[in-house]
C-alpha cells in the first residue's frame, strides 16, 4: 500500500509524471478517434455506385426536357455576351422545332 503511494505521489508531483499521464490521455483520445474513423470507412463501403449509360425507345405522353446555357465572358463588355447567349438560345429553339417540338410547348 505504501508503494503505491509513492508511485502516485512521484507521478503527480513532478513534471515528467505529469507529462506522463498527460501522454497516456492524449494517445487514449486519439486511438478512439482512429478507431473510430476505421469504423466509418468500413461501413461507407455499404453503398453500391452506379454509372453508365442505356439507350432505350421509349414512347410517352407528356416530358419535360431542361437545357441550361453558359457563356464564358472573357472581355468586359457583358452586352456582346448576352447577345451570344441570345443567338445561342435561338438556335436551340430552331433545332428543336426541326425535330417537332411545338413553340408554344416551349418556355
Amino acid at each position: 500500500m505504501e508503494t503505491l503511494k509513492n508511485i502516485k505521489n512521484n507521478l503527480l508531483n513532478t513534471q515528467v509524471g505529469v507529462a506522463s499521464v498527460m501522454f497516456g490521455i492524449a494517445l487514449m483520445i486519439c486511438a478512439a478517434i482512429l478507431a473510430n474513423g476505421i469504423g466509418n470507412i468500413k461501413r461507407a463501403n455499404n453503398v453500391i455506385a452506379v454509372t453508365g449509360s442505356a439507350d432505350k425507345i421509349v414512347k410517352s405522353d407528356n416530358a419535360k426536357m431542361t437545357f441550361n446555357l453558359n457563356k464564358k465572358i472573357y472581355n468586359i463588355d457583358l452586352s456582346s455576351g448576352y447577345k451570344s447567349l441570345s443567338s445561342d438560345m435561338d438556335y436551340l429553339k430552331q433545332y428543336l422545332k426541326s425535330k417537332g417540338v411545338k413553340e408554344e410547348e416551349m418556355s
